[in-house]
């Protein structure tokens, strides 16, 4: 009798008549129905989680390919480039002194020549000349055959094999395989987005530390001074509602005041990660005066440009943010207003802002 009472259903206490090898709990006709229900929910979700992951794996595959290819592709471009300037430029100046060895003693003959012939008209128009004349006339007229016989020479060049001092070396990221971060705390940058990044700002290895986040600080123009005033070079990362991930850099310091306040930064730019016409990342340069780099204002959120991108405060609640891109930053890719997030307005969903991480 006491095995009996023992063996209850887990859920209401009656009699269980089956028990769960997986679980090792008992259950009535009734519940253990529900619970080979929730089970078979369960295996079907399993199954539909699987069947999407070779979609995923392949779409998030074709994305880092795609980005690392156009980095990599734009390096040895760039490489190639200042190779072929260099040889060029090499080029030029001994092209410069084949033509000075070939032509400047000729020239300074020439010279002499037409001196002398000049003279001998003279002489001839006027009757007037002597033996010293035609002695001294003589003489010089001799040294520029001699000249002319000493300028045969030929030049001689020699060309050297060109040797690169350096292999362009291709291998894996370590740090890549090894899930390096470079952006710390924040949640909107996967690591192939950080490492565009930081190649966007120059140096590959940068780390950055989160000194804004607007779903953990506040949407408010307030929150984000309040984090972000005086903070030196900083990178804002913007989210939209519809999911396109964009920002810029200044390294210009963001600082509250009253009316707008514009500063002047050469090295500012704006860039898309995620955007609604499949745009690789890219980066957008400041224009060539660096002014207008970025917009400070008490009541207003990050602005970069004459509102090129500008972020109104509770930009969660609002669409009231803007695109107003290209103003003050150079469109490269064609899309302007629609660049980022195919709007000219736009509500955020987060946005985070970055600053230097100093070892």
């Amino acid at each position: 009798m006491a095995e009996i009472l023992s063996a209850r259903c887990s859920h209401c206490k009656k009699t269980g008549i089956a028990q769960c090898d997986g679980c090792s709990n008992r259950f009535c006709p009734t519940h253990f129905r529900e619970h080979r229900q929730y089970l078979d929910t369960k295996f079907a979700q399993l199954l539909h989680d699987r069947s999407n992951l070779p979609h995923h794996i392949a779409d998030h595959s074709s994305k880092i390919k795609q980005s690392q290819l156009k980095a990599l592709l734009h390096d040895i471009n760039q490489w190639e480039e200042q190779a072929l300037k260099s040889v060029t430029q090499m080029a030029d100046r001994v092209r410069n002194r084949i033509k000075e060895l070939m032509t400047t003693k000729t020239s300074t003959i020439k010279a002499d020549l037409d001196q002398i012939s000049m003279e001998l008209r003279k002489c001839k128009f006027e009757n007037n000349y002597f033996e010293q004349d035609i002695k001294q006339l003589s003489a010089r007229l001799h040294q520029i055959q001699i000249d002319l016989d000493r300028n045969k020479t030929r030049v001689k060049m020699i060309i050297p094999p060109i040797k690169l001092n350096s292999q362009v070396l291709v291998s894996f990221d370590r740090d890549i395989r090894h899930g390096k971060e470079y952006f710390f705390d924040g949640t909107l940058l996967c690591r192939e987005h950080q490492i565009q990044l930081n190649e966007f700002y120059g140096k590959r290895n940068q780390m950055w530390r989160l000194t804004y986040k607007a779903t953990r600080d506040g949407f408010s123009s307030t929150d984000f001074y309040r984090c972000c005033d005086r903070k030196g070079a900083t990178l804002t990362v913007i989210q939209s509602s519809s999911g396109h991930l964009f920002g810029g850099y200044t390294s210009a310091n963001w600082e509250t005041h009253e009316d707008w306040k514009w500063s002047v930064d050469m090295d500012a730019f704006l860039f898309t990660l995620i955007n609604p016409h499949k745009i690789l990342p890219t980066k957008y340069q400041i224009n060539a005066e660096g002014r207008n780099a970025i917009g400070c204002k008490a009541t207003m959120g990050p602005t970069f440009g004459l509102w090129d991108i500008c972020i109104h405060s509770d930009s969660n609640q609002n669409a009231r943010s803007t695109v107003m891109f290209p103003t003050d930053y150079i469109d490269s890719t064609g899309k302007g207003r629609l660049t980022f997030t195919g709007s000219h307005y736009f509500k955020t969903v987060e946005i985070e802002v970055y600053a230097l991480k100093h070892k």
